[in-house]
């Protein structure tokens, strides 16, 4: 079965200029801990340490943990997610249409393996200090071009290829030699090239509709409920299931501590979205009427009040 990254590989593989980035072997060296050496080490801001990382998905209506992921933590979270979701749709048969995810998945693979996979994501976008907007530049995605501050259209003209790196990056530029004798062009680009060109995402036209949906009322509505379900999910796994830190060692283990948590969190909230239900507690109220003792063992005045109600309705009726 063909993944999301089987389908994007095919679609670079198809556009213009695409060519298989050179083989070579890199050393790197990586830090571990001497005791697990499945753990990877993260140094991003206030992050630092040797760790696991882990990722989930969040039920937005009830708050179910639906999925439960670990990596290393020197894995890139924008690279996993996908996979993530994926294995949810095809093996658990979710049907996932929207999700809500974080600045750090702002990325033109994610925009685009996303819509491969049928769900609408909302992204806040980060704000690139290249972006073709701080030089005047305008997209127009009906015609996949960036259009510059005198109204000429740099169409899209290949793939570049990092050959370091392996990415590959749009290259949109100018037809023909209108550069040459256009009046902004000390301003615009350097003296010795011959046509401007904009560099942009190998998935810039997914990565510009993702765009467009920020500050919109049906993003702000998803972020709302992230920060409510996901982050507060987090957190009180954290807080009250054993989540702040891992007590065993290997990936597997790691794993177990993190579905045991989740598996904790669903089955107290499973357990309170059945009985919130009012069939459920008619049915409940109706066979503590039926009993001839009342214990109240919670002291709750409420609880009283609603069954003492629920018990002179029945002797009215009769």
């Amino acid at each position: 079965m063909l993944s999301y990254l089987d389908d994007l590989d095919q679609e670079l593989a198809s556009q213009p200029g695409f060519k298989k980035p050179p083989s070579h072997t890199i050393t790197k060296k990586v830090t571990t801990s001497t005791t697990d050496r499945e753990c990877g080490y993260i140094h991003h801001g206030d992050k630092r340490g040797v760790r696991y990382l882990m990722e989930a998905t969040v039920d937005c209506k009830h708050g179910i943990v639906t999925g439960v992921d670990v990596f290393p933590a020197n894995e890139k979270e924008s690279l996993l997610v996908l996979r993530h979701l994926e294995r949810q749709k095809k093996l658990l048969g979710l049907s996932i249409e929207k999700i809500a995810l974080d600045r750090g998945y702002d990325t033109g693979a994610v925009h685009r393996g996303l819509e491969l996979l049928g769900i609408t994501g909302y992204i806040p976008a980060i704000r690139f200090p290249n972006n073709p907007s701080k030089y005047g530049f305008s997209y127009r995605p009906q015609q996949d071009a960036f259009i510059c501050l005198m109204g000429q259209a740099l169409v899209y003209h290949r793939l570049n290829c990092n050959e370091s790196t392996g990415k590959y990056l749009r290259c949109y530029q100018v037809q023909g030699d209108v550069c040459r004798e256009c009046t902004s062009r000390q301003t615009c680009f350097d003296t010795t090239g011959v046509r401007r060109r904009v560099l942009a995402s190998s998935c810039y036209p997914a990565f510009y509709r993702g765009h467009l949906r920020v500050n919109t009322p049906e993003y702000l509505y998803m972020m709302r409920k992230r920060k409510i379900w996901a982050e507060g999910s987090f957190a009180a796994m954290k807080r009250e299931h054993n989540l702040s830190k891992i007590r065993k060692r290997g990936i597997l283990a790691a794993t177990e501590e993190c579905l045991l948590s989740a598996m904790a969190l669903d089955l107290k909230r499973m357990v309170k979205t059945i009985c919130l239900k009012p069939q459920f507690f008619q049915n409940w109220a109706k066979d503590a009427i039926s009993c001839s003792v009342f214990d109240f063992v919670n002291r709750s005045r409420v609880m009283r009040k609603l069954v003492c109600r629920l018990w002179l309705n029945e002797v009215s009726q009769q």
